[in-house]
């Protein structure tokens, strides 16, 4: 193989080599090129990623909030419920009470009323025991009214306190023992008038008709 050979070899391995190297620089080019774009594309995204991702939380902290308050919302009024419904049940309770201590203490106070009434009846009719020879109707007021305060004494229970009955027969031992005597001494009408303000003072007391400011005694 001669000189003049060697040097187109020569000349092909430069230029292949040149071609490589051009190649090279071309593809590094490119992977640069191609890194560059992804870069770009890649901060783009951020970018993208940075503009809606306040967004997107925000509409997440809005919908968590929202939800919250509904809950919150939700078991308020559930309490808001229970406890009006608790009031309400207390408003009735205490409605029936109190219509049940009326109409109690409307019979009561009738009862007391009635009482009232013969007693005053007794205590006239003791009181003028010593004209009985004159007005017979006496007698009969007296015996019937005395008779009467032994029946109430013994049979209620219900509306009259146990010191007032304890009264009553105190009344009507005196009933009793002036129609068996046919008289009333002054002592026994001290005695009498002593039991009749007893038995109206117990009567106030029972009655509370001192919170309305009514009269407590008198004679």
């Amino acid at each position: 193989m001669d000189g003049n050979s060697i040097k187109p070899n020569q000349e092909n391995a430069a230029t292949t080599h040149e071609m490589l190297a051009a190649l090279k620089n071309d593809v590094t080019a490119l992977h640069e090129k191609v890194e560059s774009i992804q870069t770009a594309q890649a901060n783009k995204k951020w970018e993208i990623v940075k503009l809606v991702l306040p967004i997107v939380l925000t509409a997440v902290l809005g919908l968590m909030v929202w939800y919250f308050q509904g809950q919150i919302q939700k078991n308020a009024d559930e309490h808001n419920r229970e406890i009006q419904a608790k009031v309400d049940e207390n408003n009735r309770l205490l409605s029936t009470r109190l219509a049940l201590t009326e109409e109690f203490y409307k019979r009561k106070l009738a009862e007391y009323e009635k009482v009232g009434i013969v007693i005053a009846k007794l205590r006239e009719a003791l009181d003028r025991y010593d004209e009985l020879e004159v007005d017979p109707e006496i007698g009969a007021q007296a015996s019937d009214n005395t008779n009467a305060v032994r029946v109430i004494k013994e049979s209620d229970f219900l509306f009259f306190s146990s010191k007032f009955r304890d009264k009553l027969d105190e009344l009507w031992i005196i009933g009793v023992h002036v129609i068996g005597k046919r008289e009333l001494d002054s002592a026994e009408k001290n005695n009498l008038a002593d039991l009749i303000k007893g038995l109206r003072d117990e009567m106030n007391t029972d009655l509370h008709t001192s919170d309305l400011s009514w009269p407590q005694s008198g004679k």
